[in-house]
């Protein structure tokens, strides 16, 4: 696991940097949508975000070692919420969620009274994110209006400010019952898998365009992201709710998955129940097709890693590479 992390880093870690300062930059010299304007390859992305799976993949590693896993988890937790100050908090959010279910199983176990404290650690996260929200908006980013957005921040509900940005979400399932599109069965699911392929010369781009089913909706001149409620209803029409309830079960089955690969010490098997977690969660308010890329090439190298240190292990004879567990 150790030598996955490792390996995986230092593919990621470059492009990551590149992506996470120019966002940074972008965003202080025009604002929260002027991160828009980056324009990197989506395969770029792909790349960088190994980073994230050796994340993942450390904090795994080294759950024997808590001094080191605590450091590198609450390190990650540092830096994330570092570059979500460039606005764009959705992603960042659920890695660390995805992450923390990981850390929490491997390497520390909560108590009820720690999960008490975490709860209300957890509604000054509320704050931050609030904060994070109303300061994409900032015009001048003087100390003087900081300071204002910030006891703006810090004085209202925070449960409603955050309840409140589920508006866009729930518009995009709204919108999608409104349209009354004709139903895909499916297919937007299945067409995106083509997208693992990098699109050079654009030949998958109307796979994209299929993916991204919110193009051909109704959305009354809002700007809507997505929503795996309106997704259902666009793929199904209201026979969706049959197909949430497979949702249902392959959720079971990830969560059984890690549960008995942890009990019998898989954590390779581990890793790949794992690593989809923060994956399922950002469909909740995205597109199931972008999941594809990510998880297929970020797991499928690391499985490729595996095949190949175990084929040196052979070769030379030395049986079991101890260090790559």
């Amino acid at each position: 696991m150790k030598i996955i992390g490792i390996v995986c880093f230092l593919i990621g870690i470059l492009p990551t940097l590149y992506i996470d300062i120019s966002r940074l930059i972008l965003f202080f010299q025009g604002g929260y949508t002027n991160t828009f304007n980056l324009n990197v390859h989506d395969f770029v992305e792909v790349i960088a975000n190994f980073f994230n799976f050796s994340i993942f993949a450390f904090i795994i590693g080294f759950s024997n070692n808590k001094r080191i896993a605590n450091t590198i988890f609450f390190s990650t937790i540092i830096y994330k919420v570092l570059m979500m100050s460039s606005g764009g908090r959705g992603e960042s959010i659920v890695f660390l969620v995805g992450l923390f279910i990981v850390w929490e199983n491997m390497v520390y176990q909560l108590t009820g009274k720690q999960i008490i404290y975490l709860i209300l650690l957890g509604y000054f996260g509320l704050v931050l994110l609030n904060f994070i929200a109303n300061a994409r908006n900032i015009s001048t980013f003087s100390l003087n209006e900081i300071i204002n957005v910030f006891v703006y921040s810090l004085t209202n509900n925070q449960i409603a400010m955050a309840l409140s940005e589920f508006g866009s979400t729930f518009s995009t399932a709204c919108f999608t019952v409104a349209s009354n599109p004709g139903p895909t069965f499916g297919l937007n699911y299945i067409l995106p898998i083509i997208l693992v392929l990098p699109n050079i010369g654009g030949f998958n781009a109307n796979v994209v365009n299929q993916m991204i089913y919110t193009n051909h909706i109704k959305t009354f001149n809002q700007p809507i992201g997505g929503s795996y409620i309106g997704e259902l209803f666009y793929s199904f029409h209201w026979g969706g709710f049959l197909f949430a309830f497979i949702l249902g079960l392959l959720l079971g089955f990830i969560y059984y998955g890690m549960v008995v690969s942890r009990k019998n010490k898989q954590y390779f098997l581990y890793l790949l129940f794992a690593y989809i977690t923060p994956l399922l969660f950002f469909w909740i308010r995205g597109y199931f097709g972008a999941i594809y890329r990510e998880y297929i090439w970020h797991c499928g190298f690391a499985i490729l890693l595996i095949v190949f240190f175990k084929f040196l292990s052979q070769k030379y004879k030395k049986g079991e590479l101890k260090w790559l567990k």
